[in-house]
């Protein structure tokens, strides 16, 4: 690298840590899924490994969390730093990759989509697995082009590991094993001059390399379970048919134990219904419109152009019928650029895309859920193909402007001046700070662990419990005798819920909860949410013994 690029790249690098450390220190509250990753953490902390390794989650994040812990002595803290190490490295794999297939130029560009993203930015500053996953994802795709190129043996054992590092911080990262696998098989015997026996060699470091690696995890679940399997993870149970996601419905979101507040929204419900009608094309396109979302709508014509290429037809304004023609011309002549220096790597990519649809189509087909933040993966690696349209649509604009600005434009000045363009359209979102209205839970928690002694059980909100350093059980919402037998059989001190949302969902149990003698009510905080106000109401479980005194 010249100095030029390397001052650059630094560009890149110095506003991906900018943007991520603001909203990190900006927001508020934690996310939803933190609480379990602390949760596992802590049995790392505290030595007690098999209940760790019980977690839905795979182990790698929770035992970062644990190990960065004992040297800053808070989790929270130690959770973020560890999303915000590895959110911002990830440009440097994005980088080299996209450097081997278009140039210098469109990996800067490519790394600063990256930078700006707002999906990944928010990730990145909190207590979540998937800047983890992303990064090793993306190195694992980088480096199994180092390895075919040069054809070190080591380098595929290289390979092999961090897909098993990316296996076990996330259920998705299994998916890159067969796309590799294939993709090695291919380029050494149909590509390689090499002899047959060094062929075998590195498809089988590469192989041993992933299964040494992930071996432990997998004997613990033989052990733990009784049968091999590769996770514990519920979405994958109900992808192979081992677990019945429950259908919501209206009438079911009123009592819904066992599903989740994801699978009560009125998406779940339209997923469900294109389901049963058989529209499993449009179920298709609404994990396409996540994967735009994701990606942010107002940048996506970077992408076409980057993607795609179309033949330029003779426009012939005569009348409405030939321009229409004219624009099915240009739809019928779209395809794949695949103008990289190696087009194989396009193809390599690409065919991530198309195997990794398929268990996400499934998960929204079978769970009636799909989050953005499983198409995050994907969505980083198409931003090598938006740097490309980025660097096209510049350089067409350098080339209408006078020759005198074009030295200045191809500096590196000028380059910033264009990557401002893209600042100015995503930085607003991507600063947006979120869950400002929820600082009523982290109130709560401080409150709990103020007030109580010990370390007491929390029915309802996690990210109470999180706060207050303490276990939670969810919150069942049949009817107030199941609310009460599960927080007995879980020796629950304290009941916490919002008002509001619990009038929505079961405004009977609301009722015998105001009611009880079981119950004594503690305090209430009230958030500020949009135009509304929510409550969120604390309660203590009396116990039995007082209760009958």
């Amino acid at each position: 690298m010249t100095r030029a690029e390397k001052r650059q790249l630094l560009y890149i690098v110095v506003l991906t840590l900018a943007v991520r450390v603001f909203v990190c220190v900006a927001t508020p509250v934690i996310g939803t899924d933190c609480y379990n990753f602390v949760h596992a953490a802590r049995c790392f902390s505290n030595g007690q490994y098999l209940e760790a390794m019980r977690h839905g989650f795979h182990p790698l994040f929770p035992a970062l969390i644990a190990l960065v812990h004992s040297v800053l002595g808070d989790y929270e803290i130690a959770g973020k730093v560890i999303s915000l190490f590895f959110g911002a490295i990830t440009i440097f794999p994005l980088y080299f990759f996209t450097r081997g297939l278009f140039g210098h130029r469109v990996g800067v560009f490519a790394a600063g989509f990256l930078a700006l993203n707002p999906t990944h930015v928010r990730l990145s500053a909190d207590i979540m697995s998937d800047p983890v996953h992303i990064f090793l994802f993306t190195t694992a795709v980088w480096l199994t082009w180092v390895a075919i190129e040069r054809g070190a043996w080591y380098l595929y054992g290289l390979v092999g590991a961090v897909v098993c590092l990316d296996y076990l911080t996330r259920t998705e990262g299994m998916g890159l094993l067969p796309i590799i696998l294939i993709w090695f098989i291919i380029t050494n015997f149909r590509w390689s001059k090499t002899d047959i026996l060094q062929k075998i060699l590195r498809i089988g470091v590469f192989t041993i390399a992933f299964v040494v690696t992930a071996s432990p995890y997998l004997i613990f679940i033989k052990k733990d379970t009784g049968h091999w399997h590769y996770t514990n993870h519920r979405a994958v149970r109900i992808i192979e048919g081992k677990q019945e996601a429950k259908r919501p419905s209206t009438e079911e979101t009123r009592s819904s134990k066992g599903i989740s507040k994801e699978e009560r929204t009125p998406e779940a419900v339209l997923l469900a219904r294109w389901k049963e009608t058989g529209q499993y094309h449009r179920i298709f396109i609404h994990i396409i419109n996540e994967f735009a979302k994701v990606f942010y709508q107002p940048l996506l014509l970077f992408l076409f152009i980057g993607l795609f290429r179309v033949t330029r037809p003779r426009f012939e304004i005569i009348s409405l019928s030939s321009i229409v023609r004219s624009l099915l011309s240009c739809l019928a002549s779209l395809r794949l650029r695949l103008e990289s220096f190696d087009y194989r790597k396009e193809l390599f990519v690409i065919s991530i895309f198309c195997i990794y649809l398929i268990p996400l189509y499934l998960i929204a087909y079978k769970s009636y859920f799909i989050s953005g933040r499983y198409l995050l993966p994907l969505v980083v690696l198409s931003f090598i193909w938006a740097g490309l349209g980025f660097e096209r649509l510049s350089a067409c604009i350098i080339g209408s402007v006078g020759w005198l600005a074009r030295p200045f434009l191809y500096s590196s000045r000028g380059m910033l001046i264009i990557v401002s363009i893209v600042l100015a359209v995503t930085l607003p979102k991507t600063v947006k700070i979120k869950r400002k209205y929820e600082v009523s839970q982290k109130e709560a928690g401080y409150w709990i662990k103020e007030h109580h002694a010990g370390s007491p059980v929390i029915m309802g909100e996690e990210k109470v419990a999180f706060y207050a350093e303490s276990e939670q059980i969810l919150m069942a919402l049949e009817n107030y005798e199941v609310l009460l037998f599960h927080a007995r059989e879980g020796k629950a001190d304290y009941l916490v819920f919002y008002k509001e949302e619990l009038l929505q969902e079961n405004p009977e149990l609301f009722r015998r909860i105001e009611e009880a003698e079981d119950l004594q009510f503690i305090k209430e905080w009230v958030d500020q949410h949009k135009k509304e106000k929510e409550h969120l109401r604390l309660y203590r479980f009396v116990p039995e013994t007082k209760r009958e005194d």
